[in-house]
């Protein structure tokens, strides 16, 4: 489970922390984020008036807010979700349906996203579709992964730019029609983004672990797991805070649970701790951690468009967060995509109405929204598609 790791300035300095994985923090209790100034340099954090080392640092990104007093939280997170340069910031993948280019759009501070077509502009033939994402290789920055109709996978590697290098080379693969992806995630907590399958055929579910060099390994001995055809994964995440990303499932009636997952990349069901009824109306639209405790939450819209989140806990459960996230959206508007577009921890919402008008919801710590179109709020031609197959 997470550990937290609490003191003055003066009582942490010359501390040493044997290891610091996503959910961990340390909580300097007397020093605001800009008194204490924290950097990052080799094995050592630094701070005003002292630093500490850590032998073994965890995958992931250092994330430093005030604590909601007079401290400062310093935490390790999973990389932002579609980070592609590795910047701290998510970006924005778009795919042209006329002409079937892809670009990107890169975040930035306060949540706004730039055209960066210049580094990011590639042709791909339509037969070719963005099936995911994650950092597949480990090194800090997103990547995406194509399927063609035929049912050969590749991915291409993320760039510090916002640019992309085919990674044919390392993954190439093959899966029969009756297979498709399901998820993506960090399932066995290595720091490199695995993927899912799913057997439409059977129910089958397996799983093949990403490795450095961005390729795959099938991990079917510890993950072959069986659903029924009224159940469908309809998310990843770490909702129980342990590093290890989980799987969200919902069945036609309107159930909705999640399997844990474990260190040799397998998955516990976890129905003892989450399991929870909302009616055919409500589906899950996505995953984020939209509070930044570390631990991710899930979406959920219904049919009138109105749209909550429910909070994850450390046992994997959920608390309902309508009080704070309750908001409807007319029939014109979309949840395009999730990801942390402002760097803060938390993960915001990309907002795209009908017409192309484009701009993010951002996430206070309550896990409720605020709009920020006075920040960022551009028209992208209708033709373009956001690519964010699991938000």
């Amino acid at each position: 489970m997470p550990t937290t790791y609490t003191g003055t300035a003066a009582a942490l300095n010359g501390q040493t922390i044997a290891s610091f994985n996503p959910g961990d923090q340390i909580d300097i209790t007397d020093e605001t984020p800009m008194a204490a100034n924290v950097t990052i340099n080799g094995n050592k954090l630094e701070y005003t008036g002292g630093s500490i080392t850590i032998d073994n640092l965890g995958p992931g990104r250092y994330v430093v807010r005030a604590d909601g007093s007079t401290g400062t939280d310093i935490r390790l997170q999973q990389d932002a979700h579609n980070d592609f340069s590795g910047d701290g910031y998510s970006d924005m993948l778009l795919r042209d349906s006329t002409g079937n280019w892809l670009t990107e759009w890169t975040g930035g501070p306060n949540g706004v996203l730039t055209n960066n077509g210049a580094n990011s502009t590639l042709y791909f033939d339509p037969s070719w579709h963005v099936a995911g994402t994650g950092d597949f290789n480990g090194d800090g920055r997103v990547d995406f992964l194509l399927q063609n109709s035929n049912g050969w996978v590749t991915d291409w590697l993320g760039n510090s730019n916002g640019s992309f290098t085919n990674n044919g080379a390392n993954t190439s693969l093959y899966f029969t029609s009756n297979w498709q992806f399901a998820a993506t995630g960090d399932f066995n907590g290595d720091g490199k983004t695995d993927f899912l399958l799913r057997d439409t055929t059977s129910g089958w579910l397996t799983e093949w672990l990403g490795t450095s060099n961005g390729g795959f390994t099938n991990n079917g001995a510890n993950s072959t797991e069986y659903l029924s055809s009224d159940w469908k994964v309809v998310g990843s995440g770490d909702f129980n805070g342990d590093g290890i990303d989980d799987i969200l499932l919902q069945n036609s009636a309107g159930w909705v649970t999640d399997w844990l997952g474990n260190s040799n990349g397998s998955f516990t069901n976890n129905g003892a701790h989450a399991s929870l009824f909302f009616g055919s109306d409500w589906h899950v639209v996505g995953t984020g951690d939209f509070n930044g405790d570390g631990i991710t939450d899930i979406l959920l819209q219904n049919s009138a468009g109105w749209v909550t989140d429910w909070l994850g806990t450390t046992t994997g459960g959920f608390t309902n967060n309508g009080a704070n996230a309750s908001f409807q959206l007319s029939s014109d508007w979309q949840i395009a995509g999730i990801g942390d577009f402002n760097g803060d921890g938390r993960s915001d919402l990309l907002m795209r109405n009908s017409s192309g008008l484009t701009t993010d919801w951002l996430t206070t710590a309550n896990g409720g929204f605020v709009s920020n179109e006075a920040n960022f709020s551009t028209t992208i031609a209708s033709n373009w598609h956001v690519q964010d197959p699991f938000a």
